[in-house]
């Protein structure tokens, strides 16, 4: 009767290969691939000379696939600016609440915004200016001036 083993990856339980015996990683494709890459990175913290061999391949791909790294660059930017702008919108989001709360007030409109932030709660003031481009000051009574940018 063969014995069955538990994957290390996905915690199944599997029954070896019997042209393998000592299989510790069951056949599912995921698993497989955690275990090749598992392997890699070990191999690479252990052998110099594949090490080597590796970054060789890399900077041997870099220079074949220029075109191909400025194309990604470009998409990663583009990319990153509309995350800039989901970002801004969402905080937006959260001053017009703070607003209708009667927690913020906004004082002037130019290309800076400038809010007056009051309220007792400063967990909700941090998240809504956490990605701001403006210097918020935050002054309670008997405490002393925090400056947040």
């Amino acid at each position: 009767m063969t014995k069955t083993h538990i994957c290390p990856f996905c915690g199944t339980a599997f029954i070896p290969s019997r042209y393998h015996p000592v299989q510790k990683v069951c056949g599912a494709k995921e698993c497989q691939r955690k275990r090749r890459a598992q392997y890699h990175r070990t191999k690479i913290l252990n052998d110099p000379e594949y090490a080597k061999q590796c970054q060789a391949s890399q900077q041997q791909w870099r220079e074949n696939n220029k075109a191909q790294q400025q194309q990604y660059r470009r998409d990663r930017k583009a990319v990153a600016e509309k995350d800039a702008t989901r970002a801004e919108i969402e905080q937006r989001r959260q001053l017009i609440t703070l607003i209708k709360k009667g927690t913020a007030m906004n004082l002037s409109r130019s290309n800076a915004e400038v809010w007056i932030l009051s309220t007792a709660n400063l967990a909700d003031v941090e998240k809504a200016v956490a990605a701001a481009k403006l210097i918020i000051l935050h002054v309670e009574l008997g405490c002393s001036l925090l400056v947040s940018s």
